[in-house]
């Protein structure tokens, strides 16, 4: 049985909100966009390399990222990837604010 930790699920996560935001806003200024996320770290195609700090706080730090950049549309995308995510991992526990954002869509 595939066991993945919290960490994981949540690095897991983060690379598919990247990898959604490289399909939309090009890989250039997508991975630009996460690398200023100071817990994070990104290679230049945009693979997550090391996540810093707490899984949460990192996270909503990258979709706070992409909100500035692309806001309404950036927003939507982050949530429709999270909502997939949470498919296959229902036992995920995101941020308050997160959970606040999923609510109202």
């Amino acid at each position: 049985m595939d066991k993945k930790n919290k960490s994981e699920l949540y690095e897991e996560l983060m690379q598919a909100i990247i990898d959604k935001q490289k399909e939309i806003l090009g890989v250039q200024v997508a991975v630009e966009h996460a690398k200023k996320v100071a817990e994070l770290w990104v290679s230049v195609d945009g693979k997550i390399l090391q996540v810093k700090g707490e899984p949460e706080s990192v996270l909503q730090s990258l979709i706070n990222e992409y909100f500035k950049l692309t806001t309404q549309a950036g927003l939507e995308t982050c949530i429709s990837v999270i909502k997939e995510h949470l498919k296959k991992n229902e036992k995920l526990e995101l941020p308050e604010e997160i959970c606040v954002l999923l609510k109202d869509h």
